[in-house]
C-alpha cells in the first residue's frame, strides 16, 4: 500500500477505527491511501476532518466486488462501517462510490439481508418442528393412557400435512408398544391406524405405504429395538399380526415384508412370528396388560362379566364400551363376544338380547372390535354347546345372533352358517 502521512499520521495510525478500515480495506482487495489531515483549535487540540477526499479514477483496474456483512467482523469493524471510513481516500472502480454507500446506510440490501437472517430462520424452523414433535408424541401418549379414539384422532389428524410428519406420528404409534412397555395395546395401535388412514380417502394409498416404510424401518433396527424392549420379536411380530387379522394389511403383506428384511435374522423371525399368529390366532392366548405381565384369563372372564351386567341396569352402550376398553386385553376380545352371547340366553329376556346384540354392533362400528373376533366368540359358544360344556340351547342364543345378523358388515362365517 502507498502511504501519505501529515507530520501527526504516526500518532493516527495507532487509532483502532483507523485500524479498522485498514482491514477491511485488506479482506476488500482495496486500495487505500491516508490523507489524514490535522488541525490545531484554539485550545492545543488536535481534530481530524471526517469528510472523504477526491477520489482518483483507476481505469486498469476490475470493480471490486460488492463487500458484504462478514459475520466474523470485529465490534470495531462494524462501527468504523457505519460512519464510513473517516480520514482516507479509497482508491475504487467508478461504481464503487454507489454501492459502498448503499453498503454503508443503515438499511442493507435484500441479499445481506438474506444472508444475515438465515440463521434466525433456521433456528425458527427447528424450534417449530421440535414443538410439532413434543405435541405429536403428547398426543399419542394421552391416547394411550385413555384409549378415547376421536379426540385422539382430531388431534394428530392435523399434523398428517406431508410425508415426514405422516412418517413421524406412524412411527410414533407403532412404537408405543415397545418404548413405554405397555405390550397389551395390539388392538389399540391398529384402532388409531385405521382411523387415521380412512379420514382421508384419497389418502389413504399414500399413508398406507409410509406405514409400510414405518414397519421396514423398526424391522431394519430391531436390534437396536431390543436394547431397550427384550420381547421385540414377540411384541412387535403380534403387532403385525393385528393389522393383518383388522385387515390393514393382506396376508401377503408379511411375506413380502420378510423378503424385504431376511438379511436380518432377528428380523426375519419377527416376521414368521407375525405368520404364525395369523395363520393360528388361538395361539395367543395369554393377556399382556399395559405393564407388560402376565393376567389370568379367569379374573379378565369375571370383569367382562361383571361390566356386560351394569349395561343390563346402570350403564349405557358408550359406558360400557369405554370400561371393556379399559381392560386393555385386545387379543381376548372374543370372550367378550363369548360372554355376552352367554348371558343373553341365560337371561333369555328380549330387552337383555338386544343391549348385548346392539353393544357388540356397536364396537365393531367404531372399530373397537373385529370380525376375526366376532366370528372366533360365536364359534367357542357354540363348540362349548355342542362338546356340552355350557349347558344351554342354540335357540337360546337366536336373537343375539339375529341381531348380529342385520349389520350386513358383519360377514362372520361363525354367524352366517349357525342356525
Amino acid at each position: 500500500m502507498n502511504y501519505s502521512r501529515s507530520r501527526c499520521n504516526s500518532e493516527r495510525f495507532d487509532d483502532p477505527e483507523v485500524l479498522a478500515e485498514l482491514q477491511f480495506a485488506k479482506e476488500n482487495n482495496l486500495e487505500y491511501t491516508f490523507d489524514i489531515e490535522q488541525t490545531t483549535n484554539g485550545g492545543g487540540k488536535r481534530s481530524r476532518n471526517n469528510s472523504f477526499r477526491s477520489v482518483e479514477k483507476i481505469t486498469n483496474t476490475k470493480s471490486p466486488i460488492k463487500p458484504k456483512l462478514s459475520k466474523s467482523s470485529s465490534k470495531a469493524e462494524k462501527k468504523a462501517r457505519a460512519r464510513g471510513i473517516s480520514g482516507c481516500s479509497i482508491k475504487k472502480s467508478k461504481s464503487f462510490s454507489d454501492e459502498y454507500d448503499s453498503y454503508c446506510s443503515d438499511d442493507f440490501d435484500n441479499e445481506t439481508s438474506e444472508e444475515d437472517f438465515s440463521d434466525g430462520n433456521d433456528d425458527y424452523e427447528y424450534y417449530r418442528k421440535d414443538s410439532q414433535h413434543h405435541c405429536i408424541s403428547a398426543a399419542v401418549a394421552d391416547y394411550f393412557t385413555s384409549l378415547e379414539l376421536e379426540p385422539a384422532v382430531g388431534e394428530l389428524i392435523s399434523f398428517l400435512t406431508n410425508e415426514q410428519d405422516i412418517f413421524f406420528v406412524f412411527n410414533k404409534i407403532v412404537t408405543y408398544p415397545l418404548e413405554s412397555g405397555d405390550h397389551g395395546l395390539y388392538n389399540a395401535v391398529s384402532s388409531l391406524l385405521i382411523a387415521l388412514l380412512e379420514s382421508d380417502p384419497s389418502q389413504q394409498n399414500e399413508r398406507l405405504e409410509i406405514l409400510t416404510r414405518v414397519i421396514e424401518d423398526v424391522l431394519l433396527n430391531i436390534k437396536e429395538w431390543m436394547l431397550d424392549c427384550p420381547k421385540t420379536i414377540d411384541v412387535f411380530g403380534t403387532l403385525l399380526a393385528q393389522f393383518v387379522l383388522d385387515g390393514i394389511f393382506e396376508r401377503s403383506f408379511l411375506t413380502t415384508i420378510r423378503a424385504k428384511v431376511s438379511i436380518i435374522d432377528d428380523a426375519e423371525n419377527c416376521t414368521i412370528k407375525a405368520i404364525e399368529l395369523t395363520e393360528k390366532p388361538d395361539m395367543i392366548l395369554k393377556v399382556l396388560p399395559c405393564d407388560g405381565g402376565l393376567r389370568p384369563i379367569d379374573s379378565l372372564t369375571e370383569d367382562i362379566c361383571k361390566i356386560l351386567k351394569h349395561l343390563l341396569h346402570d350403564d349405557t352402550i358408550d359406558e360400557c364400551r369405554k370400561k371393556l376398553l379399559a381392560l386393555n386385553a385386545p387379543m381376548y376380545k372374543h370372550e367378550i363376544v363369548y360372554q355376552a352371547a352367554l348371558l343373553s340366553a341365560n337371561e333369555n329376556d328380549k330387552t337383555t338380547t338386544c343391549l348385548l346384540g346392539d353393544l357388540i354392533t356397536s364396537m365393531f362400528n367404531n372399530k373397537e372390535i373385529t370380525q376375526y373376533y366376532i366370528d372366533t366368540g360365536i364359534r367357542r359358544f357354540f363348540n362349548d354347546i355342542d362338546n356340552k360344556i355350557i349347558k344351554v340351547c342354540k335357540n337360546e342364543v337366536d336373537g343375539f345372533v339375529d341381531i348380529l345378523r342385520q349389520n350386513t358388515n358383519i360377514k362372520s362365517d361363525g354367524i352366517i352358517s349357525c342356525n
